[in-house]
């Protein structure tokens, strides 16, 4: 039987897509270690501060999870749109300038809703209500919560899901969107991974 090392750090990242000084202020994680048994919190850091912290404390720990709150990809559709065959290489495109350009005001890609500006309403696009409602999130969030509340699918999950309803990586303003924050997170994701990797070995 392969026994698994146990885990010396968690880390929880309350994530904020601001832009500006702001995120110094809502940019905080929650640190447990094992040698202490005790969560402590830690502010104060911009998003490149805050991922440079991360891969020291890796170096620190190996045997460490993080987990941040945003979404870590798009629909499969959206990937292959854009020629990207796994979440890496959307990474690095959202990195290459069409993250802040999709989350820009005058986009011209519609689909990226919640902001007005030229051409856009700041409501949800119709392709993406009625029939359509499933394209605009990841099949796992779509089929954990929304389907289970439609014909054919399960009430008592959906009971225990009441409340905790997934939000569309598209929304980019307004009231619990996760867009901004996803979107400005995915290029440190990708460089945390490297200089994490560099750490551990």
């Amino acid at each position: 039987m392969r026994m698994v090392p146990e885990m010396q750090r968690v880390v929880a990242v309350d994530w904020s897509g601001d832009k500006g000084p702001g995120q110094k202020k809502k940019l905080w994680a929650g640190v447990w270690t094992a040698a202490t048994d005790k969560v402590w919190l830690e502010g104060g850091r911009t998003r490149e501060e805050l991922i440079g912290w991360l891969v020291e404390l890796a170096a620190e720990t190996p045997r460490m999870v993080v987990g941040v709150d945003c979404c870590f990809s798009f629909p499969a559709w959206f990937l292959e749109e854009h020629g990207c065959a796994t979440v890496f290489e959307f990474w690095q495109h959202v990195a290459a300038g069409h993250g802040e350009r999709w989350l820009h005001r005058e986009c011209e890609d519609g689909r990226f809703w919640g902001v007005r500006g030229p051409g856009r309403t700041g409501k949800r696009p119709e392709e993406f209500c009625g029939p359509g409602l499933h394209r605009m999130m990841r099949r796992t969030d779509f089929e954990n919560k929304i389907a289970q509340g439609q014909e054919g699918g399960d009430p008592e999950r959906a009971a225990k899901m009441m409340g905790i309803t997934p939000k569309s990586p598209f929304q980019v303003g307004g009231s619990g969107s996760v867009g901004t924050g996803s979107l400005r997170a995915m290029p440190w994701l990708m460089k945390q991974g490297r200089g994490a990797q560099r750490a551990i070995s």
